[in-house]
């Protein structure tokens, strides 16, 4: 199980996760059934991963009847990274300042 006990008692995965930074500080692991993960939460510990493209499936799997398997949070490799670079141009700074008219009617 890992530390699904410890996500539940926690009351959320979000919880669990602040709870666990406070504890043992913006790089820390923990046990997500049998994949041990790095939990990182801080902007200097993502700058030494900011290349590192793929996850692992497995950490998504409690999303997936939400987003559907073929989603982008599942896209790895080569695929992954194109589908990243179109999707993120629409969501710049500068393509939201194009919607903000809209949304905000």
């Amino acid at each position: 199980d890992g530390n699904m006990p410890d996500i539940t008692a926690a009351g959320s995965f979000h919880e669990f996760l602040v709870k666990l930074h406070t504890k043992y500080g913006p790089v820390a692991t923990f046990w997500h059934g049998k994949t041990h993960v790095v939990s990182l939460a801080s902007a200097k510990a993502f700058k030494d991963t900011n290349k590192l493209f793929d996850r692992p499936a497995v950490l998504f799997e409690n999303i997936k009847p939400l987003v559907g398997p073929d989603s982008i949070t599942y896209a790895n490799g080569e695929d992954g990274k194109r589908r990243r670079h179109d999707y993120d141009l629409s969501f710049s700074y500068d393509a939201i300042k194009n919607y903000y008219s809209r949304f905000y009617e």
